[in-house]
């Protein structure tokens, strides 16, 4: 289908600053550089699905207790470690993303274009934090036991999910560790929506 030029924005029109639709919505929200926070949005679900995760665990472990000993799951030291750990990374993985959201959006606001190494950051860290609630929901999933292989479980979903969404590109470490890196260290980085 043809897309008249007018209707169409290129990619150098989104990596910070006024964008053609600013003459038309003049908030910071369209000044904002598109292509660096755009793994954002995809992280914010992951986040969604490990906090998800993390309240039906330890909703369901309360009265829960163990098919081979009788023991109470909520009392094994064990539970209540993977609870704080899990919900160490969630709480981390939350602050990380806001973080983030609030110096662009504060940038947008003064009119200030983050340079390259900032946006190579923002990407690494975003990456970093869709790791952390990875990381959360496997642990959750291990401790669930076999029932969290249950197609009447949730977490079978929840665990898919996460996982799925960190199989996006852009939540590699290796590619946003290194494009940081090569950034922080002046090395020509190639990317042409950034």
């Amino acid at each position: 289908m043809f897309v008249p030029e007018a209707m169409s924005v290129s990619a150098d029109g989104l990596k910070g600053g006024p964008t053609p639709g600013a003459r038309r919505h003049p908030g910071a929200l369209y000044r904002l550089p598109v292509f660096a926070l755009f793994p954002l949005i995809l992280s914010g679900i992951a986040l969604g699905i490990a906090e998800a995760a993390q309240g039906g665990y330890v909703g369901s472990i309360r009265q829960r207790a163990s098919r081979y000993s009788g023991a109470k799951l909520s009392e094994l030291q064990s539970t209540q470690i993977r609870i704080g750990n899990a919900g160490a990374r969630i709480d981390v993985a939350r602050q990380t993303m806001l973080a983030i959201c609030r110096e662009a959006m504060a940038d947008a606001r003064e009119g200030r274009i983050p340079g390259f190494e900032t946006k190579m950051r923002y990407r690494r860290d975003t990456a970093y934090a869709t790791g952390l609630c990875v990381e959360a929901v496997d642990m959750i999933s291990a401790g669930t036991g076999a029932q969290a292989l249950y197609l009447s479980n949730p977490l079978q979903r929840q665990f898919r999910d996460v996982h799925a969404v960190a199989a996006h590109i852009a939540f590699s470490m290796d590619a946003a560790a290194s494009a940081h890196g090569r950034a922080a260290l002046g090395i020509d980085t190639t990317h042409p929506t950034i």
